[in-house]
């Protein structure tokens, strides 16, 4: 156990010897050159693991690596980003971790280069980003796109305690991703001002598999909320906003997903559920405690709004 917590930059310290540090992957830092917390960062962290870009950390921290966003002040209610990057993780860099430093994703504000780019291209297995308003720009782009081909693939990314909330020209999505795409975790975060999807799987010609959606809140500043083909996937506690005769959340289509679990969601729905189409799954979905808010449909709902039989199942080729 280390007693001092002051210890001189200069110590000789084995890293192996101390309870809990990771040793997979190095730990790169980005802040603006006019940040203050570069004078603390300077000489403790050293310039080859100090930063001015994004994309300059994720290319040096590679596989396992750790990236860590300074963000400034921001005080007031006029906010600027602290970072216009449109930013690509290479497939290399399997295992990567982006993080915002703050308390909360307020801290670290982040766009694009350029109107209608996605803020951020994965395209590695097992990513985590955590902790960062995202601020994109442009109907055509998003925030996050996520590669599924033959030679690229970011199955199994993870994002938590993220907000997405466009600025000047409401984005496209807030997370794309190329067709089918495997253990896909998002947790915690909060999605505003999108003009498509809040989340969506483009193309949709084939099912995607244990997606984890979880404590989620997709407003009704967005266009829809969630649309992909799923298999033995989990949305809990999410509230979905008002999409009038847009999707708010499909689990499946006609032909294609099945076996997922829809538990303790609200959904702020007004209108016919059923022919609006606003929530679709399968017949093989299950769903639990979920409810409407604004809507007693007697083929659908109970009395209180409880959501007894899932809506949009009754498709041609679902019975």
């Amino acid at each position: 156990m280390i007693k001092d917590r002051n210890i001189a930059l200069d110590a000789a310290i084995n890293p192996a010897k101390i309870a809990g540090f990771n040793l997979q992957g190095e730990t790169h830092y980005v802040a603006a050159s006019d940040n203050p917390i570069m004078t603390y960062l300077i000489p403790r962290v050293g310039p080859d693991y100090l930063h001015t870009t994004i994309q300059e950390a994720v290319t040096a921290a590679g596989a396992w690596g750790t990236v860590y966003i300074c963000g400034t002040d921001n005080a007031g209610l006029t906010q600027v980003s602290d970072f216009s990057e449109t930013v690509i993780v290479p497939d290399t860099a399997i295992g990567l971790k982006i993080i915002g430093l703050g308390n909360n994703y307020e801290g670290t504000l982040w766009t694009c280069e350029t109107q209608d780019d996605y803020i951020l291209t994965v395209n590695a297995n097992n990513v985590y980003v955590a902790n960062i308003r995202f601020r994109p720009n442009g109907a055509t782009g998003g925030v996050i796109y996520l590669t599924n081909d033959t030679t690229q693939q970011a199955t199994g990314f993870r994002i938590e305690d993220c907000a997405f909330r466009s600025t000047t020209e409401n984005a496209g999505y807030g997370i794309a991703t190329q067709d089918r795409l495997n253990d896909l975790f998002v947790k915690n975060c909060h999605f505003s001002d999108l003009a498509i999807y809040a989340i969506k799987q483009i193309g949709v010609s084939n099912s995607s598999n244990r997606w984890y959606i979880e404590d989620c809140t997709f407003d009704t500043s967005c266009t829809a909320g969630v649309g992909s083909l799923l298999n033995k996937s989990v949305i809990k506690n999410c509230r979905f906003g008002e999409f009038g005769s847009s999707v708010a959340l499909q689990t499946a289509s006609a032909t294609v997903g099945g076996g997922n679990f829809v538990d303790n969601c609200i959904f702020e729905a007004n209108g016919t559920i059923a022919s609006d189409g606003e929530i679709e799954g399968a017949l093989t979905d299950v769903w639990n405690t979920s409810k409407c808010c604004t809507l007693s449909e007697a083929n659908y709902t109970s009395a209180d709004g409880s959501i007894i039989t899932i809506p949009g199942t009754y498709a041609p080729g679902r019975g």
